[in-house]
Order: C-alpha cells, then structure tokens, then sequence
C-alpha cells in the first residue's frame, strides 16, 4: 500500500492544482482530497478513515483528512492539502504551531514533501493539537492515537465544496480519472 500512497498524492495534488502552485490552491479543497482519497483507496481495497477535525472539542481550524493502517500495522495520516496552511502565518494556525516543535517541522516536512506520513503517539498529538489554534488537548498521546485509528464519524467528512455537498462517485468522477 505505502508504494501506491505517492501515486495518490501525485494523483490528488495534480487534480486540484494543475499549476503545480500547491499552497494557494488547496485552501479549501480538503474535503474534495478527503474524498478523492477515499475512494481510490476503496477501489485498492484499503480501508480509509476519513477524519475532520471539527470532531475536537475546541476545534479552531476546519480540516479534512484521513488514515488508514498499512500492511505493516502503522497508522498512516493522508493529507496531500496540509499544505494550505503554510500561507496563514497567524497565531494559532496549524502550521505555525507544528513549526514550534521538532515533532511538528517532521510532520510538516513529510506532509509537504509526501502528502502522507506514518504517525506514532507523539506525531499524532501534535497533529491533532495543531487543529486547536494554541489550545491543549485533553487527552492522553495514546487516546489522540486511538481517534485517528478509529475517527468519529462527522457531517464534515467525505462532503465537497463550501456548500458540504456530500461526495459520490459520480459527483466527484472527473477528479476519480
């Protein structure tokens, strides 16, 4: 499975900024890439979790991803639009607060680079937190781990657009191809 994750970053990134300008024009698009995301790993057979982080109580940013467990058992965060947040340089945002550590400029340089990345505890939390605009997350590591592995359904996943359409094959088949 890792062998086809950067054929799907490839494939999502190239689908939602044919530019190539992969900053300015991901900002929100995630829920598309959550999407697209899910159902290619669908056809492969591959279980994905979508996430949203609205799901955190005391969420600050509005974010779509997911995870799935590889064939090794390591959980694997897909987020080929973490990108977007490089642009907002304010206090609080998820970029800025995961350069603030060493655990989150690896996040952030793997998020970057490959789109995807294999998370333990530590990478999670941070993952997590950064969704929170400064604020902690009341958990332990571990627990932050476990809602990754199993993330709360929400009406934020799999929908497209501003409008949280809900996404279909068929509504999203010209990003599928």
């Amino acid at each position: 499975m890792n062998s086809y994750l950067p054929q799907l970053v490839s494939h999502i990134r190239g689908k939602l900024s044919p530019e190539g300008s992969l900053r300015r024009s991901f900002a929100g698009k995630c829920g598309l890439a959550q999407s697209i995301s899910f159902f290619k790993l669908e056809d492969k057979g591959v279980e994905f979790k979508p996430f949203a982080s609205q799901t955190l109580d005391g969420w600050n940013y509005g974010h779509a991803s997911g995870t799935l467990i590889d064939q090794s058992g390591q959980l694997i965060l897909v987020d080929p639009t973490f990108v977007q947040f490089a642009e907002d340089d304010s206090d609080g945002s998820p970029y800025q607060l995961l350069g603030q550590t060493q655990t989150g400029q690896e996040l952030i340089e793997a998020l970057e680079s490959d789109g995807y990345c294999v998370l333990d505890y530590d990478k999670a939390y941070a993952y997590l937190e950064s969704f929170l605009g400064g604020s902690e997350l009341f958990v332990l590591p571990e627990d932050v781990f476990d809602m990754l592995v199993d993330p709360m359904p929400h009406r934020f996943n799999l929908v497209v657009g501003r409008n949280n359409v809900r996404a279909t094959r068929e509504n999203i088949a010209p990003f599928l191809s």
